[in-house]
């Protein structure tokens, strides 16, 4: 069942643009995970390029320097930092990246992609959405998020406050209308 799980992620994600991604697992000292892991692979089921898939090792640490040579279009963080908004505060600092400048900066809060285990189908599942997201456009800076009812217990209108889309917080498809994918500057074939 598991495997089928995946045959069908890939069978669904096959012919869809490719995004180059950084994935970064830790940031004091950057790092990474290399094409040996199984994160990578998870990534390449949604057709994003693990942009240091040739490095050695399973989680390589890697320069600053180099990731800018990379510039990825993508950057995805996975228990690098403790919440989306501090995630997103430590890349603001490297605006030098096509990623941080177009706001294309994914948290992944959800251990379902991160330990393998049966749930890790699911895991792939949110994340192949997110990059669904990214390639249409819909990643933005901000987007709607929760509030508590004001004085009078109405829900307050949505705040368009900063945001980082990820797996416990993806966006809101109701603020992104249809699915568009446009190839956008900076994606491998």
């Amino acid at each position: 069942v598991y495997e089928s799980k995946l045959d069908r992620l890939r069978r669904e994600n096959a012919f869809k643009v490719k995004l180059t991604t950084f994935l970064e697992i830790w940031n004091r000292p950057l790092t990474t995970v290399s094409g040996d892991f199984f994160m990578s692979e998870a990534m390449e089921i949604c057709r994003a390029e693990n942009v240091f898939a040739d490095k050695r090792g399973s989680a390589p640490k890697v320069s600053w320097e180099d990731l800018a040579s990379k510039d990825p279009f993508l950057i995805i963080g996975n228990g690098s930092a403790s919440s989306p908004e501090e995630f997103r505060a430590n890349w603001e600092v490297r605006s030098s990246l096509s990623a941080v400048r177009g706001h294309r900066l994914l948290f992944l809060a959800d251990e379902t992609i991160s330990r393998a285990g049966p749930r890790t189908p699911e895991g792939i599942a949110k994340l192949c959405a997110l990059l669904d997201d990214v390639r249409a456009g819909r990643v933005v800076p901000t987007a709607v998020a929760a509030q508590a009812p004001d004085a009078q217990g109405m829900p307050l209108k949505p705040s368009l406050g900063p945001f980082t889309p990820s797996l416990a917080n993806p966006v809101p498809s109701a603020l992104t209308g249809p699915a568009a994918a446009p190839s956008a500057p900076g994606n491998a074939s």
